[in-house]
């Protein structure tokens, strides 16, 4: 029998064997059209939803493309995920990991390469349509010494350099975190009343802080100079009620009148809106932290102690002394680290910085609206990234870790001099920087590291495929990495990294959430896919995406392309019941054009050639659409075409008749383009009809 089983289940259109010649199509591809990056996920585990989405957009523009006789370069990787790996690596608490050698080891040898199997394993589960073999990574040797040369040109062109100032230290991680790394969440806090006695005189004044550990390294007292309560201090001195040391009572307009008491202890080397204070009114910058986060000499018995720890025993020392007079609660916005839930502490230390506004600078001097040149989708994230452009600011990119690109800085042993270079001048008298490079600096060149011409130097990206055609990526890492990749790209390459840019959306619950880990309401991408298969998932990504609005999530949208997949199906078999094996070849369209002429029942004509003129329509329409990357309207019209014109119109119409010979073509000609259209969204299904219904594999045709 020719027909296939009544009910639709993907088990059967999903099995390697109908589409295992896609790996090698792709292998032997040699002349592309436009090229394509494709963000690399970190190997910190499985890919998620969110990564399956990006993935799904990504293998539609691929797969279209190629039905068009247009192959796409794929630039495909995997990103080491400083942070986030070191920590995964670290929490498996294995007994043969002792040392940052071992755990390098691990992570390089042994973790890396198995999350690579995986991705391999999800990537096919997908369906997607890349060359496996072709594969990057951002800790590679190639990578590693483009990084390094980076690195060594900015810091030559007084871009990078190293300095003490204050940044945000992840008190868990035992690192810094850069700015983008924080969030800000409500919750309550404390507020610590604290009595600062007047130098002159018996009275004092009344401080709210809710950081008295802070209060070793106090520089001054503020208060807004349009405050009656105090315009009589301003000027006077204060005796501290810790060290005795006298600090002076100045004034500021951005001092909050109705906070706390009014009155605002300055810690320049605590607190950020404290440092540009300190700044203007040239106070000095100490700190009573030292470069680990740990308490100093300024803070007395309580040296060598995590500043958390010691609150609880310093309020109540200062409470039987008589200087704390009331504790009290208080709604506030923490400073949280995204990347351990750790409250964020503003430490002054000395870090590796890359000047960013310098950097700009120096791109629009010859180049002042480099961003134009960029086509994003929607249009309307270039003023949200240029807006970003304008307020960027210096950029921590040292980070205390083990995993991730050393920066290659050393230090003379005896002198501390800095020399910054791929080796040291001499190993016996210098020793190299510990620390790595922020993540999102090597992502940040990302672009560049992949397309590098082998034997040249950097940057040398392969002309023929840069600057890259389209990336496709989400809008909540447009200031992470994709501004550093328009930026770096531009600095060394003189050229935008980028044609066309865009940005979907995040995948949400049915409550609008962002799924993640906290709120516990993340699915897996395998999970769906056990019960409704890739297809299903594909077809529900594509045809709910818009471009730049998050996705909702409701498995009852699965359900549906699902029904879908099995009306397809359904039309599949009835054409198998109607047309005689022999009969099922790749039908040639102007062949069928003549039979029609020929065709001697003057209603089978009409109804036929309304229907050829319908799949014309529907195929210009999809070229127009397709090329930019409109696939939920285009898979509305798709659905709608089958559905409804060929399944509920055209099959109604002529089942009233004896099938000629011109209406078989004709049918079987509609479905072969259906599932040719069709293939971008839902390759699996489409590549086992089209074999069933034509003998020939599907991406042997183009549309």
């Amino acid at each position: 029998m020719n027909n296939l089983p009544a009910k639709y289940h993907f088990s059967w259109t999903e099995k390697e064997e109908h589409f295992a010649h896609w790996k090698e199509i792709v292998a032997h591809e040699s002349r592309f059209s436009s090229s394509l990056l494709m963000p690399p996920p970190n190997i910190t585990g499985n890919l998620h939803l969110g990564h399956s989405l990006e993935l799904v957009l990504q293998d539609f523009l691929i797969r279209s493309s190629y039905l068009e006789k247009k192959p796409v370069y794929s630039i495909v990787g995997m990103d080491h995920g400083g942070i986030s790996t070191q920590k995964k690596i670290e929490s498996f608490n294995l007994p043969f990991l002792k040392s940052i050698v071992d755990k390098k080891n691990y992570a390089q040898r042994i973790w890396y390469p198995k999350i690579r199997q995986k991705f391999f394993q999800q990537w096919g589960g997908l369906g997607l349509f890349i060359d496996h073999q072709n594969i990057h990574f951002t800790l590679d040797k190639s990578s590693q010494k483009q990084v390094k040369q980076a690195f060594i040109q900015l810091y030559r062109a007084g871009l990078i350099y190293r300095e003490k100032k204050l940044i945000n230290w992840d008190p868990q991680l035992k690192s810094a975190i850069s700015d983008i790394e924080v969030e800000y969440r409500a919750g309550e806090n404390k507020l610590y009343y604290l009595k600062y006695p007047l130098f002159k005189g018996n009275g004092y004044l009344l401080v709210a802080t809710s950081r008295p550990e802070t209060i070793f390294a106090d520089a001054a007292l503020f208060v807004n100079p349009k405050d009656a309560r105090y315009q009589k201090h301003i000027g006077e001195q204060i005796k501290h009620p810790i060290n005795n040391k006298i600090i002076p009572i100045l004034a500021d307009e951005k001092v909050v009148v109705n906070f706390g008491t009014g009155v605002l202890k300055c810690t320049p080397g605590h607190d950020f809106s404290d440092y540009e204070l300190g700044k203007k009114h040239k106070l000095p910058i100490i700190s009573c932290f030292d470069e680990r986060g740990f308490l100093n000499n300024l803070a007395g018995q309580w040296q060598g102690q995590e500043p958390q720890n010691i609150r609880l025993a310093l309020v109540k020392e200062l409470e039987e002394k008589g200087i704390c007079s009331k504790i009290e609660n208080y709604q506030t916005n923490l400073i949280i680290s995204q990347k351990t839930g750790s409250l964020i502490e503003p430490l002054l230390s000395t870090q590796w910085f890359c000047n960013l506004p310098a950097l700009i600078r120096k791109i629009e001097q010859t180049n002042p609206n480099f961003l134009d040149e960029v086509n994003f989708h929607p249009p309307r994230f270039k003023k949200v990234i240029q807006e970003w452009k304008e307020k960027t600011h210096e950029w921590c990119i040292s980070r205390q870790l083990w995993w991730g690109h050393l920066i290659p800085a050393w230090y003379h042993k005896q002198t501390e001099e800095i020399y910054v270079g791929e080796q040291a001048p001499n190993e016996q008298e210098w020793q190299q920087e510990t620390d790595v490079l922020d993540t999102w600096f090597s992502s940040g060149l990302w672009q560049i590291i992949t397309l590098q011409e082998k034997e040249k130097n950097f940057p040398s990206p392969n002309p023929e495929f840069f600057p890259i055609t389209t990336l496709i990526t989400g809008y909540d890492i447009l200031f992470f990495w994709l501004l550093k990749m328009l930026l770096l790209g531009y600095y060394f390459t003189k050229k935008n990294s980028f044609k066309n840019i865009y940005l979907h959306g995040l995948i949400c619950d049915n409550q609008g959430r962002k799924m993640s880990k906290s709120f516990d309401n993340g699915i897996e991408p395998e999970t769906i896919i056990k019960k409704y298969g890739s297809d299903s998932l594909r077809l529900f990504f594509l045809e709910n995406n818009i471009w730049g609005s998050d996705l909702i999530y409701e498995e009852s949208k699965i359900k549906g392309c699902f029904n879908f997949l099995q009306k397809l199906w359904s039309i599949g078999n009835f054409l198998l019941l109607k047309i005689e094996k022999r009969d099922l070849k790749v039908i040639d369209f102007f062949d069928l054009e003549n039979e029609l002429s020929n065709e001697k029942i003057e209603d089978l004509k009409i109804i036929n050639n309304w229907l050829l003129n319908e799949v014309q329509k529907i195929k210009k329409n999809y070229f127009k659409h397709s090329k930019k990357l409109e696939t939920s309207y285009l898979i509305k019209k798709l659905i709608d075409f089958t559905w409804q014109k060929v399944s509920n119109d055209y099959l109604e119409l002529i089942k009233i008749d004896p099938w000629s010979q011109s209406t078989k073509k004709a049918f079987l000609y509609t479905y072969q383009q259906i599932l040719l259209l069709l293939h971008p969204f839902i390759p699996f299904i489409t590549e086992y009809l089209y074999q069933k219904v034509s003998g020939k594999k599907l991406l042997d045709y183009s549309l």
